[in-house]
């Protein structure tokens, strides 16, 4: 998706976004109890995975949480202990855990929108950048010669999908095959 395109788009969330953090928690609850051994066996590096997976999605979520605490709410939850907390406490840490995940996902937002209308503003202003009549941005790298192509024609390209930090999300070059499409079924942003 081009970032003009993803400026323009309110973001979605499905449900495992919105409390992404039921399943991240534990997670990040189990790394750092820090074991320094590698896992070995299906059930132990399968357990593993899943830690190690859900406590990078917990990091990137960069919630002010305490360590200690997500350990002992894991292991009480996975022993079957009685909560330390009355469901009250629970259902109230919920709610303050979740106005908190949501404030950290919305001030995520402004400074993402923010970072992408000084790209496509610093893009404006390089000659080596052209924008079209709805705000789409490119860069020509090498002149094509020959017929444009219709809505009907399948293309091979090659393209790099970058957020507007530079990092790379995409490239069809590390897939070291150009991508095929049907000009008439990609987004708007490729047709032009």
């Amino acid at each position: 998706m081009h970032r003009a395109d993803c400026l323009r788009r309110k973001p979605r969330y499905n449900l495992f976004m919105k409390h992404s953090y039921l399943f991240i928690i534990p997670a990040f609850a189990l790394i750092s109890v820090g074991c320094s051994d590698k896992p070995t066996g299906d059930k132990a590096t399968s357990s593993y995975y899943l830690g190690h997976t859900m406590g990078q999605n917990l990091r990137k979520q960069s919630l002010d949480i305490d360590q200690k605490e997500v350990v002992h709410g894991l292991r009480d939850g996975l022993n079957g202990e009685k909560a330390a907390l009355s469901e009250a406490e629970l259902s109230a840490a919920q709610q303050a855990f979740t106005k908190m995940a949501a404030n950290k996902q919305q001030e995520l937002q402004t400074k993402n929108l923010d970072a992408s209308k000084k790209f496509l503003e610093d893009n404006a202003k390089n000659p080596e950048w052209k924008t079209t009549a709805s705000g789409l941005q490119y860069k020509m790298l090498k002149d094509g010669a020959g017929k444009l192509p219709t809505e009907k024609d399948t293309l091979k390209v090659h393209y790099v999908g970058t957020l507007v930090d530079g990092t790379k999300f995409d490239s069809s070059r590390d897939r070291t095959a150009p991508a095929e499409y049907k000009l008439g079924s990609v987004i708007k942003g490729l047709r032009e």
